[in-house]
């Protein structure tokens, strides 16, 4: 039986919403943990995109090295 892409956008969606209930359900019961948590989150996205900021200099850099050859 082949599994069209509903099923997996299905699949995904539930997957995501137990997910967001269980980080989320966590914080009824302890939330003095909210702050931390919103702020790993926020250094997690300023990691990552300074992460994909360096990858696309070195890329230029090394494209723009080849060209000169």
């Amino acid at each position: 039986m082949r599994f069209s892409g509903w099923v997996w956008v299905a699949a995904v969606s539930l997957v995501g919403i137990e997910v967001f209930e269980v980080v989320f359900g966590t914080f009824v019961l302890a939330p003095e943990f909210l702050p931390v948590a919103l702020i790993v989150m926020a250094l997690a996205y300023v990691f990552r995109e300074r992460l994909r900021r360096v990858r696309r200099r070195v890329v230029v850099c090394l494209r723009s090295r080849r060209a000169r050859r």
